[in-house]
């Protein structure tokens, strides 16, 4: 697997004609300790498409896709453009579908996002938002859904100041910009916490 790439803030993980609704994901880095914000924390971000495929399963695609790699600024902030990630199935024709089919266990998961943060002082971080209007969000075959990881993606017909603010720099690509003109655009935003070594 190709890894992702290291990106600046406001860049898109999506290439041009990813399919789906764009997504702006943003939030905050903060140590346990002090609520201060982490600087220069890497925040690896992943999720499907807006077909529900990962960039590796969609023959459509031709490497890497809806993944990159960022860096939190002086604030602890970290933000880029997405989409809106979907419901999807996983793979059902190997032993873990066999399985769920006998159990007779749904093989959709709820729309999700992934993150891995690290930084050098800290534990490193790895988990999932799951989409709180997912149809599945309370069915997941693999049980990974966690109250405190549902999140509200909310959609805007425009970004709300308050929301824009300090983002000046998002590059959409033309079909993105043309996108949110037509039909808004959505927001992700959370704040992670970090514990020292």
């Amino acid at each position: 697997m190709d890894t992702a790439e290291q990106l600046e803030n406001g860049r898109s993980i999506g290439s041009e004609g990813v399919v789906g609704e764009p997504m702006l994901i943003h939030g905050t880095v903060r140590s346990s300790t002090n609520n201060e914000p982490i600087e220069g924390a890497t925040v690896d971000i992943w999720e499907t498409n807006g077909n529900g495929l990962n960039d590796m399963q969609d023959p459509a695609r031709d490497g890497r896709d809806c993944r990159g790699i960022f860096r939190t600024d002086k604030q602890g902030r970290f933000y880029l453009l997405g989409v809106k990630s979907i419901d999807y199935n996983i793979p059902d024709e190997g032993p873990v579908g066999k399985l769920l089919k006998i159990l007779d266990r749904n093989v959709t998961r709820p729309a999700e996002v992934h993150f891995q943060i690290r930084h050098p002082t800290y534990i490193d971080l790895t988990t999932t938002l799951y989409a709180l209007d997912s149809a599945h969000i309370t069915t997941d075959p693999v049980f990974g859904v966690k109250a405190s990881l549902v999140k509200e993606f909310q959609r805007f017909e425009k970004l709300p100041e308050e929301v824009r603010r300090g983002y000046n720099d998002l590059r959409y690509s033309p079909a993105q910009q043309d996108q949110v003109a037509k039909k808004g655009i959505w927001s992700l935003e959370h704040d992670f916490i970090l514990v020292r070594k």
